[in-house]
């Protein structure tokens, strides 16, 4: 009989090595993660107006507040009415008053409604407003 290492022997057994595909996994599962586009508008449906001119460019930490169909306020993902709004709304702009304060209204919502939204704002103590739209 031949007598065999026993380092030989664990070779003859073979086996996939698994080590390269799960750090190729790895590294998939980052570039996916990196990647992906992240949904801003926190899962409202909202059905913005259309305009000719292109919309300005803002900054992302701005304020960002919902005017739904059914005329309900959003902000932060969160139902608020109109007092809930403005104390929220002070609270952030406590931090920084040079924030601006974007209204993301569906069409079929009441205009009064949206300036209702703008007013709170402004007695929170907003400078800047801007109304969301898209370019047709």
């Amino acid at each position: 009989m031949i007598n065999i290492k026993r380092e030989t022997r664990n070779k003859l057994n073979g086996g996939i090595n698994l080590t390269p595909l799960i750090d190729i996994v790895f590294l998939l599962l980052i570039f996916f993660m990196l990647t992906a586009n992240f949904i801003q508008n926190e899962g409202l449906k909202i059905n913005i107006p259309e305009t000719q001119s292109a919309p300005a460019k803002v900054k992302k930490e701005n304020i960002i507040v919902y005017l739904t169909r059914e005329n309900k306020i959003y902000f932060k993902g969160k139902f608020l009415t109109e007092n809930q709004l403005f104390i929220e709304l002070k609270k952030e702009l406590k931090t920084n008053p040079e924030k601006i304060v974007i209204l993301k209204s569906d069409k079929q919502a009441l205009v009064e409604n949206a300036i209702k939204i703008l007013d709170i704002a402004k007695n929170a103590g907003a400078k800047k407003f801007v109304i969301a739209t898209k370019k047709r």
